[in-house]
């Protein structure tokens, strides 16, 4: 079931309707992921990323402690050495290695103040697919535990997408920020929805378009 998150002082996107697409992704290029060419940035104490599984794995220890100089959030970003000018196209597989209920953490792509989500709900206990354009969230229940995310800016609109049943499922779109922003892979919460559980997931065949 499709439904929209509110959360605190953020407007939802009006647009909440199913949306299939028929694009079929490209074939990453099996090869591993070599974190020596892009910077690493922790929020907190705890949070480490390390070359895995082909991939990278971000890991948010049950020990891990939120910075209350940067409104409590425990984080851990990789960032590429580029930018995104013009249209761009970024995609990831994912794998839950270690996911327990309800630990309030979320991953994904993310473009300057946009991103493409896969989240755990503390209160509700839901995992979601989720979009987050400048604030604005909308989300969709899943029980995935792998799968492939896509985060898309196409002129003047940016899209995100989870993969299902061989096509792209869009979850939401909306207007883009102006400018060239960053890429990165980044996992976060806060210390106040922290479940205080071992928290890793694994990304790999990261596949960014655009990035110059």
């Amino acid at each position: 079931m499709r439904r929209c998150l509110l959360l605190p002082i953020v407007a939802i996107l009006a647009s909440c309707g199913p949306a299939t697409g028929s694009i079929t992704p490209p074939a990453p290029t099996p090869k591993g992921f070599d974190l020596s060419a892009w910077d690493v940035s922790t929020i907190g104490s705890g949070p480490a990323a390390t070359e895995a599984n082909g991939g990278v794995d971000l890991f948010i220890p049950a020990k891990a402690r939120d910075d209350p100089q940067h409104q409590h959030l425990i984080a851990i970003t990789v960032t590429a050495r580029c930018h995104l000018n013009g249209d761009f196209d970024l995609q990831a597989d994912y794998a839950l290695v270690s996911w327990p209920s309800g630990n309030g953490v979320r991953f994904g792509l993310v473009a300057g103040a946009d991103s493409v989500e896969r989240t755990s709900n503390p209160v509700s206990q839901a995992n979601t697919y989720a979009t987050n354009f400048s604030g604005s969230i909308v989300a969709v229940d899943t029980p995935d535990k792998t799968g492939r995310l896509r985060l898309t800016r196409v002129g003047p609109t940016v899209t995100g997408y989870y993969f299902s049943n061989r096509a792209w499922v869009s979850i939401a779109s909306a207007t883009a920020a102006t400018g060239a922003p960053a890429y990165a892979i980044q996992a976060w919460t806060d210390g106040y929805t922290f479940d205080q559980q071992d928290i890793r997931v694994n990304l790999k065949n990261v596949i960014p378009t655009g990035c110059s």
